[in-house]
């Protein structure tokens, strides 16, 4: 018969085991910060898509087409960890370029969690940056010019994205009219009418929250608005940016600096230079729709699952120079 002194001996062994078991496998994984050196289109494309936590994609100078593609990754970072791509040089920053202005689709295309996109310049296709349910990433130091519509999109449920340092300059870059109606320098959300709620599965999560935009020069020839703050989106900060509205175009309601009709928007020490451009009705525009409007369904506002739009925002020391 096993004495009680065993079967104690025996059952704090096991349960020793199992919690040492459970520490291992609670502690956090850490990565070790990886420098990828790439030099070709291929190459690029291939360490974005394997990318793993710590992975820091360095870029030699020159220019990388993708005609008929896009530079993508679902690939995620961790706050710790993140993945950076970025230039080996940043003095000659590398240039990722697009497809046709009109049907090259997204130029840069990010669906990951943390990642750092510094010192590149992103040109041509129809849109420059989308950011789709991409949470904690920061853009710094990055030019979008020449696409042929938006330069910036964050959208589907992204949350905590920072734009910062960057230019964006000539959007809707084709002349057509309709393409130069959705050219606005950075668009935060989506409209209603391409949300779940409408769409399904083939629609946006319209959730876009606490977009920091800050530090940046927006234009010019940005032919719609510098930026666009949709309904859903809640949190945007933008300050310090400096817009240059002398290419706003007047094309689909293309008439301010900011359209805000997201809520809890703080927009600060920002300054605008008009350019003395004729289709510049306003400053900041500030769009309200809720449940009187068909933009926005009533029996969301109803029950409280969508606040009104265009709400609890701030506008303070903001410098406009017609």
């Amino acid at each position: 018969m096993v004495s009680l002194k065993r079967k104690l001996i025996f059952i704090f062994s096991i349960i020793f085991v199992l919690s040492t078991y459970g520490l291992q496998h609670s502690i956090p994984k850490t990565y070790a910060a990886v420098n990828i050196y790439v030099k070709t289109t291929a190459e690029i494309q291939s360490a974005m898509l394997n990318a793993q936590p710590g992975h820091n994609i360095m870029i030699a100078p020159g220019t990388y087409e993708l005609p008929n593609n896009r530079y993508y990754s679902n690939a995620n970072g961790t706050s710790s960890n993140p993945i950076t791509i970025t230039s080996q040089d940043p003095s000659k920053p590398a240039v990722l370029k697009g497809g046709n202005l009109s049907t090259g689709g997204y130029t840069f295309y990010i669906t990951g969690d943390y990642w750092v996109i510094k010192d590149l310049k992103i040109t041509y296709g129809q849109k420059g940056i989308v950011l789709d349910n991409s949470n904690n990433t920061h853009i710094n130091r990055v030019t979008v010019s020449y696409v042929g519509q938006e330069g910036i999109h964050v959208r589907d449920g992204s949350s905590n994205v920072t734009i910062e340092n960057s230019i964006v300059e000539h959007t809707g870059a084709t002349g057509d009219p309709k393409d130069m109606g959705y050219g606005e320098g950075i668009y935060v959300g989506s409209d209603r009418s391409v949300w779940k709620v409408n769409k399904g599965n083939s629609g946006y999560d319209r959730n876009v929250d606490n977009t920091i935009i800050k530090n940046n020069i927006i234009g010019p020839n940005v032919t719609a608005e510098l930026i666009d703050i949709k309904e859903g989106t809640s949190g945007t900060l933008v300050s310090n940016n400096t817009f240059l509205g002398s290419g706003i175009s007047g094309h689909n309601y293309a008439d301010t600096f900011i359209d805000v009709k997201g809520v809890n928007v703080i927009i600060l020490d920002n300054v605008g230079y008009g350019g003395n451009n004729p289709n510049i009705k306003a400053e900041f525009a500030e769009v309200n729709r809720t449940s009187s409007n068909p933009w926005v369904p009533s029996n969301e506002t109803a029950n409280g699952s969508l606040t009104n739009t265009a709400d609890g925002n701030y506008y303070i020391n903001n410098v406009y120079i017609p």
